[in-house]
């Protein structure tokens, strides 16, 4: 039964306060076949996967797959229309995915960039990139910006760094970084700031593990705790909720398969208890859908990888029985877990739809939320479990605000 209820309000997932206990979980592989340096985002409850190429050949895919993680299954989406790459940078913002820059099959540097609206399964060529052509860059979004930079050029590392308006279809230049010039290096956003980490400099030879904090209020870089779980390049960084996570790549010793967890609260690492039960591997990709944390493809040394695995444990997927609240936040639930009822505060100036999913993918109800203020809202019949919740705003911006747990 879809229920259809307006009311004024909406919720969001808090901070869980539970030990992790990690976990590794087999999905179904990439279906384009084995790939290295892919493309891979995340847009509402769906991850996309693609581009990227095969270290036998001299080649480069354009091809999309969208991953539905309630079914564990893909679906071929439109193929992107820019030259085939690998090395690019990928990232959402605002609903829609971006995808630019890299190396083609043919030893050119890309500049080039472009963003798909999975609504209606089409990509629009951007303004490029305004440095110089070149790959192995770095991407994040803030709010209504993205910030991109890094990267390299016939082995030089590029430190300069800009910001992109997808309102205006414009860049403007940011403060370069301050760290050493490098190759494969690694970026996550979390909250309000940008964090970029780990890659390799070539003159002279040297992998530095030092972490670096941009605030983008201020124009900034500060320098932080620097990465515990060693140097290593082309690797993979990104983040779930309010944590960066970094792992695989290249180190001194070899390949890896350890990942760290960054909190930007404690300005401190921890290591994830559990090594995937897979390769070791470089040049694959990473990804968080919700809470959910997924990575795979790449290659262990010898060979290109197509297997896609999900991390489980980063963020618990029950939710603590007690009320929870986020007292510095616009948006506030409790209590959850719920049982007959439960209580959203809504303080945004916005219009839009409360969306829950079952675990299938499914739609089960859809709450229109026109104002400011509070409400009780009763579970209306709904079955036991957990429930996936989505913010759809009118100008078509989808916010991930994670699980709902309803009790018998």
């Amino acid at each position: 039964m879809l229920l259809r209820i307006l009311f004024g309000l909406i919720l969001i997932t808090c901070p869980f306060l539970v030990s992790a206990q990690y976990s590794w979980e087999q999905k179904t592989d990439f279906p384009g076949g084995v790939r290295i340096n892919s493309i891979a985002f995340s847009i509402g409850d769906r991850g996309y996967v693609g581009g990227g190429g095969i270290i036998t050949a001299v080649t480069a895919f354009d091809d999309l797959w969208e991953y539905n993680p309630w079914t564990d299954t893909w679906l071929k989406r439109a193929d992107f229309p820019g030259t085939p790459r690998t090395q690019a940078v990928s990232f959402s913002m605002g609903g829609k995915g971006y995808v630019g820059m890299g190396f083609d099959p043919v030893n050119n540097y890309i500049k080039d960039f472009w963003e798909y609206d999975p609504d209606t399964d089409q990509w629009t060529q951007l303004a490029d990139f305004p440095g110089l052509p070149r790959d192995y860059a770095v991407a994040f979004s803030i709010g209504d910006y993205a910030y991109v930079g890094l990267g390299t050029r016939f082995n030089v590392g590029q430190l300069d760094f800009y910001r992109y308006d997808p309102s205006t279809d414009q860049w403007s230049v940011r403060d370069s970084f301050p760290g050493s010039a490098r190759t494969n290096p690694v970026a996550f956003a979390l909250g309000d700031k940008g964090y970029v980490t780990l890659g390799a400099e070539t003159n002279p030879p040297n992998w530095p593990n030092d972490l670096w904090e941009y605030d983008p209020s201020t124009d900034s870089w500060t320098r932080k705790l620097a990465t515990i779980g060693g140097t290593r390049n082309q690797s993979l960084g990104f983040s779930v909720k309010h944590l960066g996570l970094v792992g695989f790549g290249n180190s001194s010793t070899g390949l890896r398969k350890d990942f760290w967890i960054y909190d930007p609260t404690q300005d401190d690492w921890s290591i994830v208890t559990s090594n995937i039960p897979a390769d070791v591997r470089n040049a694959a990709i990473g990804m968080t859908i919700g809470n959910r944390v997924f990575v795979g493809l790449g290659n262990n040394g010898t060979t290109d990888l197509k297997d896609f695995w999900e991390l489980k444990g980063v963020v618990p997927e029950n939710l603590e029985a007690e009320e929870i609240t986020r007292t510095q936040s616009d948006i506030q639930f409790y209590p959850n877990p719920m049982t007959t009822e439960i209580r959203f505060v809504w303080n945004r100036e916005e219009t839009g739809t409360l969306v829950w999913y079952q675990s299938s993918g499914e739609i089960v109800a859809e709450y229109s939320v026109h104002q400011t203020s509070q409400v009780v809202v009763s579970r209306n019949g709904m079955a036991a479990g957990i429930y996936r919740v989505q913010w759809h705003s009118e100008s078509g911006r989808v916010e991930d605000l994670g699980n709902v747990l309803l009790l018998d």
